[in-house]
């Protein structure tokens, strides 16, 4: 058995054997059928038990029901690796084995019959989903035989395609539950964590794959990496040293896990926990092995490390900044945040599926001026774009400014997002002032502002019409909660301080010190829609650092940041080191008062160097979260979102910002 299914627990290990047993009869029945055909059943897998890993979205559908998906799914797949078998060349056209294919594609159709009936769609997306895969295995072969050019962005397509049969068994689930309209929400889920089995397959099988000369991306990548292309190979050790050892298999195994979880992310908002805690554990036994290869490229790269830290920092913002460049002119698709908030929840939006962009271009905003006032150049138009997309992202009509998903009728506009919007527009906020910034500060000073100095995350204009408000403060009261969060309040003081320092100086001071008031014990900031400390005590540091210079928390935060650091220079906000945690600890060190070239700091810029990824981005960890059960009470159910643009953004700036601290002194 597959042991992930196996960590899964005894419930789901049951159900696969019983669906394992219906499988092998069906194989036996076809095996008597076609004298002469080979009729091997699938290996106990995730296709045994896929409905069941849905059922929780999908409670309409009975037990028999899931059963009958999962056994026909399991004889669609082997009609499929049929094909597959052929069309790689790993197996000899076999008129039995043909025939007896075909015999299973025509039962497993046949035994869905009484489950979704001629007018269903389920018919119309699996003619779609088997075009899918016959468009895929058609564009692989296209790199079998001599090395071609291989974007990554291909290789998402063609492994997407390979495994759109995945897709077929929880697509059916919603049919048969009659809400096709959340077919795309079921695709979204699987299409990333079929890319990442491909990813796994491919390493899995690169030996084999280079003597019959079948060039998958990795294969190409570890060739080109070998400096050589076309029909001038290297030879098969030096492939897998390029492989393991130069940093290919490490890159695409962060991007893989980075699917992983966004697929687990999706599944959550779905209500597939089953298959959310699958891609979760799969995700994980994929970052074990990053790991591995990582310490095998850390060390390499120790070895034939540059003398002078600038230079290593040089080629890693180069690197960044080119990635970047590159992200924007794909409108940054790997840092937004998709959710679903479906209809039948009370949620009125156009479609059921949002898409929340703000925040992430507003902290990429904030990170090209942190690179621009270093002297980095960025590419000409960039920045101004990035600005300008921002801009266009705020609400027609809207005075409280930008909310995070802006097409989701009931969520209003939030100070956090605000705030990061004035520091993505940096010195720049002043001459946008008036147009932008002034109605919707003012709306939080004057109507949101409490006397403790805090002020309300959420902006609800008391001037916009009346449907609107109830609208709002119906949906904070039913989905996101009321009341004040510490580093919400931290971010937007703070970019009042740093870019309009005239507006409201005492309700500035007034913010900080109670941000300052609100620090644990342990010397560290807790967020409500952030994962972990770090982000938290940056947002803290930052204010109170700028606000009240010499503040006894700043001490205690920079005691909990040394004490918290790990041994590889790294820190970690669930259990291992990650960038992310890292770069927000660097970051909120340095505004705490750590001197520059204190060993903790060199470490840390150690451990971000030598983490990043060939790409230029950093692996992507979770960065925010949302408690779903935050308004109603009850034990926290949390959604949580990550992007390795995310974390390559805050691992530049503290790259930039210890690299200034260093050079002041």
């Amino acid at each position: 058995m597959n042991p992930l299914l196996a960590l899964l627990g005894p419930k789901l290990a049951d159900e696969a054997r019983r669906v394992h047993q219906a499988h092998e009869a069906a194989c036996q029945a076809i095996a008597r059928a076609v004298p002469g055909a080979r009729v091997q059943p699938v290996p106990v897998q995730v296709y045994h038990v896929l409905p069941a890993l849905f059922a929780e979205a999908f409670p309409g559908v009975g037990t028999d029901a899931q059963r009958t998906v999962a056994a026909a799914g399991l004889l669609y797949f082997s009609h499929v690796l049929v094909l597959d078998r052929l069309m790689d060349g790993d197996a000899v056209p076999d008129g039995a084995g043909l025939l007896a294919g075909s015999v299973m594609h025509e039962r497993a159709l046949t035994s869905l019959f009484p489950l979704l009936p001629p007018d269903t769609p389920a018919w119309d997306l699996l003619a779609r989903y088997g075009a899918e895969y016959a468009r895929a295995v058609t564009a692989e072969r296209e790199h079998q035989g001599a090395v071609r050019p291989f974007p990554w962005e291909r290789f998402e397509a063609i492994g997407g395609g390979k495994a759109a049969i995945l897709k077929a068994s929880p697509m059916m689930l919603a049919c048969i539950a009659r809400r096709p309209g959340d077919v795309p929400r079921v695709e979204a889920v699987i299409e990333p964590f079929n890319v990442a089995g491909q990813v796994h397959d491919d390493l899995e099988d690169w030996r084999a794959d280079f003597r019959a000369r079948r060039f998958s991306h990795l294969l190409t990548c570890a060739v080109e990496r070998c400096g050589c292309a076309g029909s001038d190979l290297p030879g098969e050790e030096e492939v897998g040293h390029a492989l393991f050892h130069g940093g290919v298999a490490e890159d695409a195994l962060a991007r893989a896990v980075d699917l992983c979880a966004l697929s687990a992310e999706r599944a959550r908002t779905l209500g597939a926990g089953g298959w959310a805690r699958y891609a979760a554990l799969f995700g994980e036994r994929l970052a074990k092995l990053a790991d591995g290869f990582a310490g095998l490229r850390a060390r390499a790269e120790r070895v034939a490390a540059p003398a002078g830290v600038r230079n290593e920092l040089d080629g890693a913002l180069g690197r960044l900044m080119g990635r970047l460049t590159a992200e924007h002119a794909r409108g940054y698709p790997e840092a937004r945040h998709t959710m679903g908030f479906a209809h039948a929840l009370g949620f009125t939006g156009a479609e059921e599926v949002h898409h929340g962009g703000v925040f992430a271009r507003a902290v990429l905003g904030w990170m090209y001026g942190v690179a621009e006032r270093a002297g980095l150049r960025l590419p000409d138009g960039v920045r101004d774009a990035n600005l300008a997309a921002l801009k266009a992202m705020r609400p027609d009509g809207e005075r409280g400014g930008w909310s995070y998903f802006p097409t989701l009728p009931e969520l209003a506009p939030d100070a956090d997002d605000l705030a990061q919007v004035i520091h993505a527009f940096g010195p720049g906020a002043a001459a946008h002032w008036d147009a932008l910034f002034d109605v919707p500060v003012r709306l939080v000073l004057d109507h949101h502002a409490h006397p403790d100095g805090a002020v309300d995350t959420w902006i609800v204009d008391p001037g916009a019409p009346t449907e609107r408000q109830t609208r709002y403060r119906d949906a904070i009261g039913r989905w996101w909660g009321r009341g004040v969060d510490a580093e919400v309040v931290a971010n937007f003081f703070a970019a009042l301080h740093a870019h309009a320092p005239g507006v409201a100086p005492d309700a500035v001071r007034a913010g900080a010190e109670w941000v300052a008031g609100r620090q644990r014990a342990d010397g560290s900031w807790t967020s409500t829609w952030y994962v972990g400390p770090f982000y938290g005590t940056f947002a803290a540091c930052r204010l109170v650092a700028a606000v009240l210079p010499g503040h006894p928390s700043l001490g205690r935060a920079a005691a909990f940041l040394r004490q918290t650091q790990r041994a590889d220079g790294g820190w970690a906000s669930n259990g291992r080191s990650d960038p992310l945690s890292t770069a927000l600890a660097l970051l909120a060190l340095l505004e705490a008062g750590g001197e520059a070239r204190e060993p903790g700091l060199d470490d840390a810029v150690r451990h971000l160097l030598i983490s990043q990824r060939s790409d230029g981005l950093w692996p992507r960890s979770d960065f925010i979260r949302m408690d779903l059960s935050r308004a109603a009470g009850g034990p926290a159910r949390w959604a949580t979102y990550g992007s390795a643009t995310m974390a390559a953004a805050f691992a530049g700036a503290a790259l930039l910002k210890s690299a200034e601290a260093r050079e002041a002194r």
